[in-house]
């Protein structure tokens, strides 16, 4: 993940603190992203609506997605943040 709609990702060498260096390897891991239109049964939504709907990649709109509560946590993200992931060298 490159940033947040709150947080650029720091890559300077800078002296950082457990808890900031331990959120840099968070960040910086491999995530795994799927697509799928359902729910499982045992997934429930807490927050936010589901998304109803197919994302077109042509229009103006941001896709929606969903994270795992205690991810969202971690990160500090709330609804409505935007986020920057690197696939395959490409900024999304």
């Amino acid at each position: 993940m490159e940033k947040t709609s709150t947080k650029e990702m720091e890559s300077s060498a800078k002296t950082l603190s457990r808890e900031e260096q331990r959120e840099m390897r968070f960040r910086n891991r491999g995530f795994n992203l799927s697509y799928r239109e359902k729910l499982h049964a045992s997934e429930k939504l807490y927050a936010g609506k589901y998304f109803s709907g197919v994302y077109d990649i042509e229009s103006d709109k941001l896709p929606e997605i969903s994270l795992e509560r205690r991810f969202a946590s971690r990160l500090g993200l709330k609804i409505g943040d935007k986020l920057t992931f690197d696939i395959e060298s490409n900024s999304c």
